[in-house]
């Protein structure tokens, strides 16, 4: 039997979200399966891709029946058959179509959001954790490189991860364009802390280099929200003088009226700058009144900015599936030369032993030292094998820099 690469997984087009947590894995829990997984599953080689958006096992072994057992231990160590529930349609693939998956994944083709720039981190990270766990093999190795070579031409010869691809990376990107602008660090001011003001946060905690507050109705909202993101929460009925000390600020609440007015906003900031300078308005009604003393971007302006980013990732689809599918093709030269490495292992490994038995002999019936007698025969029978080697690897379309054997 040969060994087959597998993929089993679930993902947002497959499973409710529900059922996504619920196979969620952290790095720590992956550590856990590796470990009650071996010894138990023939599996060669194993690594785990976990998302908020996906769960996927990468898996190497010769038995047929490898990936149903890998999945009795993901039930038990899961109580029970998340994998086959009834709201779940369980992925799988095998060679080449498993391949290409990853490949698609790390490039961000099969992302909710089109060209999602964190998937690569997380697939990296994933078969990192593997690695680490000592269940990643040759197979998983050049997988995860290859993975990451066609995700990085994505990348850097197409738009599919340049721009916003949703409102709250519009907004980074607009904070960021003001920051560019100002030629300085800037304090953002976050009003809220519903699942828009978080994911804006979220944004601007990463491309952010300035300090970042939030302040909600709610303060213990607030709090808890800072805390995760690493900002500082404000106090509601200090969101005016928090304005007049921040650059930007981001305006994500409910209100049936505007909280921030222009008539409370220029005593606070009349020792001062003129700030905020720019105030994006996302809530709908809007929550900044007509007339607030700054540069202001509305739910609309957001939107256009993110509209236009995904016009131009949609635009770059086919050249990254061309480049996934010339990706494909190393893939296949690579496990095409794999059978002709291990002859050529084996044939290397022969000639040196052979080698040295007639160096032996001639050192005995010759009077030639062992050594003078290996480098004569050295001399002899290395330039064949090396033709043979050239041949072989011709044969397989590798490329002698992935060749193991030395000569």
């Amino acid at each position: 039997m040969t060994t087959q690469l597998v993929l089993l997984g679930v993902d947002f087009a497959r499973a409710p979200v529900a059922v996504r947590g619920q196979l969620a894995y952290s790095d720590d829990q992956a550590r856990l399966l590796f470990q009650q997984a071996r010894g138990t599953v023939p599996v060669h080689e194993a690594a785990i891709v976990s998302t908020c958006n996906r769960t996927e096992f990468y898996l190497v072994a010769e038995a047929p029946d490898a990936a149903d057992r890998w999945l009795d231990v993901v039930r038990r160590e899961r109580g029970g058959g998340l994998a086959h529930d009834a709201t779940c349609r369980l992925m799988r693939r095998q060679g080449d179509v498993a391949a290409a998956h990853l490949f698609r994944v790390a490039c961000g083709l099969e992302s909710a959001m089109l060209g999602d720039a964190q998937i690569l981190k997380q697939v990296k990270r994933g078969f990192a954790v593997a690695a680490e766990c000592g269940v990643v093999g040759p197979v998983l190795t050049e997988l995860s490189r290859q993975a990451s070579v066609v995700a990085r031409r994505a990348r850097r010869d197409t738009d599919i991860s340049r721009g916003a691809g949703s409102l709250a990376s519009a907004v980074a990107d607009q904070v960021a364009t003001q920051r560019d602008a100002m030629g300085r660090a800037v304090t953002v001011l976050v009003l809220g802390a519903g699942t828009v003001a978080r994911e804006c946060l979220q944004y601007l905690a990463k491309r952010s280099d300035g300090p970042l507050l939030v302040s909600n109705r709610t303060p213990g909202r607030a709090v808890t929200l800072a805390r995760e993101c690493g900002a500082i929460a404000i106090g509601w009925d200090e969101r005016y003088r928090a304005a007049a000390r921040s650059d930007i600020v981001v305006s994500a609440v409910s209100a049936a009226s505007p909280v921030l007015t222009p008539d409370v906003l220029p005593p606070l900031r009349a020792a001062g700058p003129p700030q905020p300078s720019l105030v994006i308005d996302l809530s709908v009604p809007r929550s900044v009144a007509p007339g607030f003393p700054a540069r202001i971007i509305d739910v609309d302006g957001i939107a256009a900015h993110r509209d236009d980013s995904m016009r131009r990732r949609e635009a770059s689809v086919a050249a990254v599936e061309a480049l996934v599918a010339g990706q494909l093709e190393a893939w296949r030269a690579w496990q095409a030369g794999r059978a002709h490495e291990a002859l050529l292992k084996t044939l290397f490994a022969n000639e040196a032993r052979h080698r040295a038995q007639m160096a032996a002999a001639m050192a005995i019936e010759l009077g030639f030292t062992i050594e003078a007698a290996d480098r004569v025969l050295r001399q002899l029978t290395r330039p064949l094998l090396r033709e043979h080697a050239r041949a072989l690897r011709h044969l397989g379309r590798v490329e002698p820099a992935a060749a193991s054997p030395a000569a």
